[in-house]
Parts: structure tokens; sequence; C-alpha cells
């Protein structure tokens, strides 16, 4: 009788942990986007860093190499 008892708060509690788990799984992936997006936005902004820093770079040589 003990055993049947847990058993059905087993039943009970288990669409409980389900949704606990979906909740979780869902906020979860909500954040991997979220810091999925903000690594493409550090990414694009490296890129247009460092095409800045190598275009003013080259554009300097040119300079020099002109003065020479």
């Amino acid at each position: 009788e003990d055993l049947l008892r847990q058993i059905q708060e087993i039943k009970i509690i288990i669409p409980d942990l389900r949704g606990t788990i979906e909740q979780n799984q869902s906020d979860f992936m909500a954040s991997a986007k979220e810091t999925n997006q903000k690594l493409a936005d550090l990414e694009a902004h490296l890129k247009f860093e460092i095409h800045d820093n190598l275009k003013k770079q080259q554009e300097r040589e040119e300079k020099l190499q002109a003065s020479l």
C-alpha cells in the first residue's frame, strides 16, 4: 500500500517535472541564442576594427612611400 501511494505521488509529480524541464530547456536555448548573437556582434565589430586599422596602416604606408 505504501508503494502504491509512492507510485501515485510520482505519477502526479512527473508532469510538473516535464514542465520544469521544458521551461529550463527553453530558457537555456534563449540564453544560448542571445549569447550567440552577442558573439556574432563582437565578431563583426572586431572584423570592422581590424579592417579599419589595416586600411589606415596601408594609407600611412602609401603616404610614406610617396614622400620618399
